[in-house]
């Protein structure tokens, strides 16, 4: 069972909340309040999100200028935070594969998109959402900057860095 420590509306029916599941872990959830269709992200997405806030605001400006934009940065497992014209919002939501693995990522529902007003009212908010979890984010390593990720086996074995063939390694 999860007990909500902190809650933040983000407007029309969004919100941002603040996690704890059992005694030590925590997760920053970015969600729909009536659907609770969303995007429950570990300290360490939420780590690698927050690192990735100037490229990401960057592509929303550019893509408020009119400007083509394909933008998507990988959070870990299948979550991905991504921003592509001609739609008007920031998107973070699980990609999978197609059916074979084969295919390119394709989205799934599992997720949150926010209409710009939504984004900048939460990235205003970062310090004081930051300030609610239970740790310092500075101190929050993601995997990607682990001891075990210091070559391509370290990675390849990695169900964040590769969800879909960290299998394939395990035994090597």
């Amino acid at each position: 069972m999860s007990k909500v420590l902190f809650e933040l509306s983000l407007g029309e029916s969004r919100c941002v909340k603040v996690k704890q599941h059992g005694e030590e872990t925590f997760t920053v959830e970015i969600c729909h309040e009536e659907t609770g269709n969303g995007q429950d992200m570990s300290l360490s997405r939420w780590k690698n999100f927050c690192d990735s806030l100037e490229e990401i605001v960057k592509t929303v400006q550019e893509l408020k200028g009119n400007k083509e934009v394909n933008m998507r940065i990988h959070l870990g497992g299948h979550v991905y935070v991504s921003v592509c014209s001609p739609y008007k919002c920031v998107n973070i939501r699980q990609w999978v594969r197609g059916s074979y693995g084969d295919k390119p990522l394709l989205p799934t529902s599992n997720g949150v998109s926010l209409k710009f007003a939504q984004w900048e009212f939460m990235t205003s908010r970062l310090p004081e959402i930051n300030f609610q979890l239970p740790v310092d984010l500075d101190t929050v390593v993601p995997c990607q900057f682990a001891d075990d990720h210091a070559n391509q086996l370290g990675m390849l074995r990695c169900s964040e860095c590769n969800p879909d063939g960290y299998r394939d390694y395990i035994n090597y």
